[in-house]
């Protein structure tokens, strides 16, 4: 009744050891942990309040961490593509891959042997599955065109059929090095290392 004490409930008094045994025992809070992502993982504040927001995918990028994933790419893998496809219900939530298949997939990407563009292709191909991200890749011959030669051989026949753009670009217009790296990335269907591909076009089309 607020006017006087409840005459059924007796005072509840609570010892300052029982409250710090709770406080010991609560899971670490999102407030704690979207700190913590900011402090030692190097995210920013927009990524860490995304991750922190649900427990399941908390400990899901958490776990994908302790696979040996990149801390910013990982976070970077889970807002971009995987909660697009991950189930809420409540507090429970389902993952199309596992956080091993992440991880690994990660990895393909941070070793070279697929790109950026691949990484979302072999994500695809791997959801809903047990397949291992590396077996897929090189089942279906996915990995990144690194080959040198290779690539000079396309890139050279790239301008010749475009004379008139590579006068251009040697008379000034250096803009036009996109178009080029961009014939190229089409003519091997997305396959080959961007890096590569600009240092050979270049070294090319400068006669170095």
């Amino acid at each position: 009744y607020r006017y006087f004490p409840e005459p059924d409930l007796p005072p509840l008094r609570v010892g300052a050891e029982a409250i710090e045994a709770w406080r010991v025992s609560l899971p670490e809070l999102p407030e704690a942990k979207r700190a913590r992502y900011v402090a030692e993982l190097g995210l920013s504040a927009q990524a860490a309040g995304v991750l922190a927001a649900h427990p399941k995918i908390a400990a899901f990028y958490e776990a994908v961490l302790a696979a040996g994933a990149d801390a910013l790419r990982a976070a970077n893998f889970v807002q971009a593509e995987l909660l697009r496809d991950v189930e809420q219900h409540g507090l429970e939530a389902s993952f199309p891959i596992s956080p091993a298949q992440t991880a690994e997939l990660l990895g393909l990407v941070a070793q070279g042997t697929i790109s950026g563009k691949q990484l979302k292709e072999v994500y695809a191909l791997v959801a809903r599955t047990e397949s291992s991200p590396a077996e897929v890749v090189k089942a279906r011959g996915l990995a990144v065109l690194s080959d040198e030669g290779e690539l000079e051989r396309i890139a050279k026949e790239i301008l010749e059929e475009n004379a008139r753009q590579a006068d251009a670009y040697r008379a000034g217009k250096t803009n036009l090095l996109g178009f080029f790296v961009g014939q190229l990335m089409k003519r091997t269907k997305g396959s080959a290392s961007p890096e590569l591909a600009n240092r050979i076009l270049v070294r090319l089309l400068e006669g170095q």
